[in-house]
């Protein structure tokens, strides 16, 4: 809840089980239950109703809707034409293994860090990781979107048989793509802690930093395995993470 709170959500339904197929749902169209709240965005021409959702209560309603994937935006409703975090996902080509993909999250933290960025970590619940940085929100989508780009280029550039940037699959072969594309206006991430809707569903779980390296794949945390690791945590890696106030290195009229 404290990851999707007061963000605009999408969600992937499957209102008649998993056995009858899903869909991917952004905008409302008819009612929703009580604890859901409704929140007015101008997509182009017009304006669309997207959910939000301030308590466990309308957690529970997203629930009974048969939503099994959460998805959000990189803002709130306070203020949506300004994120307030930003998303780096790592995304494995074929012929990756999963040690690389391990070492390049580590090289992507090497990165942020130059740029004094503290950043953290979630399991993808799929085949890759998920670097989120929290930011101040005194930037506008096209400002991230062009410094997520950027940092993908500079990666790009930096390890050229490591790293891709763009998303054609004919380059990808042995090879990470630097997904920056969901920093966009209107663009989405799962939510750290939603389930993935797969045939083994995993958790997008956050972990700390010092425990990617016995990590053993990016969907590791079946919900039974997500269940215990959070029994036995002692301490949450991304405490805090709602409070970082960070800033970009962009001088004024830069992206």
């Amino acid at each position: 809840l404290a990851q999707l709170e007061g963000r605009p959500l999408s969600l992937v339904r499957f209102p008649e089980g998993a056995a009858k197929g899903r869909f991917f749902q952004k905008h409302i169209h008819g009612t929703v239950p009580d604890n859901i709240a409704e929140i007015d965005i101008k997509e182009k021409n017009e304006v669309q109703k997207y959910m939000i959702v301030h308590s466990t209560e309308g957690l529970l309603d997203l629930v009974q809707m048969g939503a099994f994937e959460l998805h959000n935006w990189n803002c709130h409703e306070q203020d949506v034409e300004h994120p307030d975090q930003f998303i780096i996902d790592l995304d494995p080509g074929p012929g990756v293994s999963w040690e690389q993909i391990k070492k390049s999250a580590l090289e992507v933290k090497e990165v942020l860090e130059h740029f004094k960025l503290k950043s953290f970590i979630k399991t993808s619940g799929g085949k890759g990781l998920h670097i989120h940085v929290p930011i101040a929100k005194l930037y506008t989508w096209e400002q991230i979107r062009n410094f997520t780009k950027a940092l993908a280029q500079l990666m790009e550039d930096q390890y050229p048989n490591k790293y891709v940037s763009t998303m054609s699959k004919k380059i990808r072969k042995n090879k990470i793509f630097v997904d920056y594309l969901r920093n966009g206006r209107g663009s989405t991430a799962v939510t750290p802690y939603s389930l993935r809707a797969a045939n083994q569903s995993a958790a997008a779980l956050p972990i700390g930093w010092n425990e990617l390296k016995n990590l053993k794949s990016a969907n590791q945390f079946t919900i039974e395995k997500a269940l215990a690791y959070l029994k036995k945590r002692k301490v949450d890696p991304w405490k805090g993470y709602n409070t970082i106030k960070q800033k970009l290195p962009i001088s004024e009229g830069a992206f």
